[in-house]
């Protein structure tokens, strides 16, 4: 079982490298990256894949000082694995065929069809994921309902379960045929797909191998049947679409490339397996801006992408820069009892929330002094608030939130989580969360 050790690997450095060490959260994140390349490189013996996987699909940045650390975790972790696992290819292949530049329009045809199935294969994943979540079952019966549909593929279709590398193999090697391998393509992505969403323990990484393997295997058949005489090994196509899968569901190109070339040693593989991966990340990013590895992150709030963004106003959200603590006044409050509660704090603003702690808006402390010699002192401090609060979710990046400020000429606007007011972002917030974002 190869997925556990790498997930293993992934996790493990969360809660050692915050609370033990006590790293701030930029050394954290090249932790994971460390470990997830390590994690790849050792189960794998692919170390270069292992940098290029954390380096593109977990940091997306090239950046001399992480890719150090990350070499240095992977070489380590790649010299462990062979001394214990030997120094040999994840995936012993024959020496492939790959055919004359003249047929590399074949290669063409599975990165296109391989990009199409990386976006299946996201949008299968979380779609049935979706409807489990909107179950309200207690745990053990969507576990038992997950378990009972994939036993049942299980029944006729054994290949399904595990990892099945040996099934990988079979398809590599054109041992399989190709019904077997188009059920096997669809079966797997469902078996996948129930035990994630009903709550087992599985990842995305090995089963979207497995299925571009039997994807590039069919493929491999059918060009076969059609152009005997291009001669290209069916089992080629098959370790191309593997790669071409990948990629496109990780939309990570450069990292497919060099670990299918590690993983299967076979140098004659390069070009097509560049054209493949290249082609088949174009076209799943065209239908689909997530990955199979970040959209659950995207769904918790944890934007990845985002947070890679050159443009530091759209790499931090109004959420991540609201202020935690801040002064908040009663809305049936006079003018003069806020001043003093002003005149005993620091603040130069407060929240107004109601009786009952509706979030109403935002006054500044000037404001109130303003009030207060225009001799309102005895009138409500809500009256102070604009006739009109503007809101924003706390999704939106602080470049939206400034947009919506100039927009309506404004200086704070009302943070909400779906129709709920959770707090208030004005420019000052945005000006400190700009000077302190790492």
């Amino acid at each position: 079982m190869k997925d556990p050790l790498f997930k293993l690997a992934l996790r493990s450095v969360l809660p050692w490298g915050s609370s033990i060490l006590g790293l701030p959260e930029r050394y954290l994140r090249l932790m994971v990256a460390c470990g997830a390349g390590a994690g790849i490189a050792a189960t794998f013996n692919a170390p270069i894949g292992g940098v290029m996987f954390a380096t593109e699909v977990i940091l997306g940045s090239f950046a001399l000082q992480n890719f150090t650390a990350i070499v240095i975790s992977s070489v380590i972790s790649a010299a462990i694995g062979r001394i214990y696992l030997g120094n040999h290819p994840s995936f012993p292949v024959p020496i492939y065929h790959v055919g004359h530049f003249s047929v590399y329009w074949m290669y063409v045809v599975i990165g296109l069809l391989s990009g199409v199935w990386g976006f299946v294969y996201i949008k299968v994943l979380y779609r049935i994921e979706d409807w489990f979540d909107a179950r309200r079952w207690p745990f053990w019966a969507k576990a038992l309902l997950g378990g009972g549909l994939v036993g049942f593929i299980g029944i006729w279709f054994p290949q399904v379960f595990g990892v099945g590398y040996e099934w990988v193999d079979q398809a590599l090697s054109n041992h399989l045929g190709l019904k077997l391998l188009l059920a096997l393509l669809v079966l797997k992505l469902l078996a996948t797909s129930i035990t994630i969403a009903a709550g087992g323990s599985g990842g995305v990484f090995s089963p979207g191998l497995y299925q571009g393997s039997m994807l590039g295997g069919a493929i491999g058949v059918l060009m076969y049947i059609l152009f005997p005489h291009s001669g290209i090994s069916p089992g080629a196509m098959a370790a191309m679409a593997m790669a071409g899968v990948f990629a496109g569901s990780a939309q990570a190109p450069v990292t497919s490339i060099m670990m299918l070339f590690e993983m299967t040693g076979d140098y004659n593989m390069i070009l097509p397996l560049m054209i493949t991966s290249v082609l088949a990340a174009t076209v799943t990013s065209m239908l689909s801006k997530d990955t199979a590895y970040c959209l659950k992150l995207v769904r918790r709030g944890l934007d990845i992408a985002r947070l890679r963004h050159p443009d530091r106003m759209k790499a931090i959200s109004v959420g991540e820069a609201v202020a935690k603590e801040r002064l908040t006044l009663v809305s049936v409050m006079t003018v003069a009892e806020a001043w003093e509660r002003f005149a005993q704090s620091a603040e130069w603003f407060a929240l107004i929330r109601t009786e009952q702690g509706v979030l109403l808006g935002s006054v500044a402390r000037a404001k109130v002094l303003e009030g207060l010699n225009n001799h309102r002192g005895k009138d409500s401090i809500s009256d102070l608030l604009p006739e009109t609060v503007h809101r924003i979710q706390e999704r939106a990046t602080l470049a939206e939130a400034l947009a919506e400020m100039n927009r309506y000429g404004v200086t704070y606007l009302i943070v909400c989580r779906d129709d709920v007011a959770v707090g208030v972002i004005g420019s000052a917030d945005i000006i400190h969360a700009y000077k302190n974002v790492e």
